[in-house]
């Protein structure tokens, strides 16, 4: 196995054990300036395996505007989507690459990613994307749907940190 691959997957086990509680291991390379729509709730680093939650009905953004450049070069989004239910619902991980331009990384349709929700729907389990590295300067995640949604147990792995 790719010493890569080992380490994303090491840290995939690490993420779903205690990321729930904002407690995964920090990488300074994405610190930076948070920005959203609203919040309801923030515990941790939403960006590194927290929580937030908006408190708006419809649609909800966090973006975080990195302090320097990283490579990243993988998303785990551990939990997310609205709270009533998951007709319309799309959740979107993207990128700002240097040179200005926005990559999707990740995109759910018509389902949550394992989050309660009060009404019905679809539920998918939690999305680990790998991919050769890509240097980026912001992180987005875009939410639309009905209800308040959530960001929750995600994680972005860059380069040079430890167990990324």
């Amino acid at each position: 196995m790719h010493l890569k691959s080992l380490l994303v997957s090491l840290f995939t086990l690490c993420v779903a054990a205690g990321a729930s509680i904002g407690g995964a291991m920090a990488c300074d390379a994405l610190n930076g300036t948070t920005t959203y729509d609203s919040k309801f709730a923030m515990v941790g680093d939403p960006f590194q395996g927290g929580n937030w939650s908006n408190a708006a009905n419809g649609k909800a953004w966090i973006q975080r505007t990195l302090k320097a450049p990283v490579n990243l070069f993988g998303v785990y989004l551990g939990s997310g989507g609205s709270d009533i239910t998951t007709d319309n619902v799309r959740i979107k991980v993207s990128a700002r690459l240097t040179t200005g331009a926005w990559k999707t990384l990740v995109e759910v349709a018509g389902a949550d990613v394992e989050r309660p929700i009060s009404g019905s729907g679809n539920m998918v389990a939690p999305v680990t994307v790998r991919f050769a590295n890509i240097k980026v300067n912001a992180l987005r995640v875009d939410m639309t749907g009905n209800g308040w949604f959530s960001l929750d147990r995600s994680m972005f792995f860059v380069e040079g940190c430890s167990g990324h």
